[in-house]
């Protein structure tokens, strides 16, 4: 499944003050009835008039995948990974002076791996 938002704010004189895109992708796989893998990618897209607002332009993609193995009801095992990369290059002024790259290149600025149990008590 595939969603695109759109946002545009303008001036009445017709100037822009900014836009907004974001587009997300989202893939559900179903292997068996206990194995399943999850798969979401977002792209966020900001550009703004700095002298018309104070909104910070950004460009960032997220990706989050998980893999699911349903033991029996309520009992699971996950395990996930997360990565958020942004491009905040030199075009971008006033960025966080960490993330600044030449040439528009996406650096991460956020990762995460996980696995996490979950078990059902039964009495």
């Amino acid at each position: 499944m595939i969603t695109a938002i759109e946002t545009r704010l303008k001036e009445p004189s017709g100037g822009p003050i900014f836009t907004n895109r974001i587009v997300r992708a989202k893939a559900q796989f179903l292997f068996t009835r206990e194995l399943q893998a999850r798969a979401i990618v977002q792209w966020d897209d900001l550009s703004a008039a700095r002298e018309r607002t104070f909104l910070t332009p950004h460009r960032t993609v997220n990706v989050d995948v998980l893999l699911t193995w349903l033991l029996h009801p309520g009992t699971a095992v996950y395990a996930g990974f997360n990565d958020n990369r942004a491009d905040l290059d030199g075009r971008f002024s006033g960025a966080v002076a960490g993330l600044l790259r030449p040439g528009g290149v996406l650096t991460s600025d956020g990762r995460q791996f996980f696995i996490k149990a979950s078990y059902l008590w039964r009495r």
